[in-house]
């Protein structure tokens, strides 16, 4: 597989993995999604607080928030009042995002694999919570990505 396609499988995995480890619902408006059919929700989006251009925040739990689309959409065009929410909700303090910002983009060879399999460890153990079973919902959303 290629590094590029790794990472388009990875971002799919971790936005499922996001939205589950907050019960499905919104951090900023409290809306709950609840699975319908098995399937996970689409309204509810994986919103990253710093861009996912910058490989070594990508997938970190400090920078990656479940937001239904309204919460998403505002803070995505308003810089300001996503850093608010962040520096208000304790998760990040206003230097560490300056020092975060700062950090290099590069990702080196064997930096995605141990992230990977994290996040696949995380998966497994929490599907089963939510009465999901892995194989359907990465079937049925995603197609080919496997765990």
């Amino acid at each position: 597989m290629s590094r590029k396609q790794q990472i388009k499988d990875m971002d799919l995995k971790y936005a499922i993995l996001v939205k589950l480890k907050n019960n499905l619902t919104c951090q900023k408006c409290d809306t709950v999604f609840p699975i319908e059919g098995g399937k996970i929700p689409e309204l509810l989006d994986a919103s990253h607080f710093i861009k996912r251009g910058y490989m070594l925040t990508r997938w970190s739990p400090k920078n990656v928030f479940a937001h239904c689309r309204d919460c998403h959409d505002l803070l995505e065009h308003n810089r300001e009042a996503f850093e608010h929410w962040v520096v208000t909700e304790g998760i990040m303090k206003a230097e560490e995002i300056m020092t975060t910002r700062q950090r290099a983009t590069q990702v080196w060879k064997g930096y995605l694999d141990p992230i990977e399999a994290e996040i696949d460890k995380q998966l497994v153990r929490l599907l089963p919570a939510f009465g999901v079973l892995k194989d359907d919902v990465l079937v049925e959303i995603y197609g080919r990505i496997a765990i």
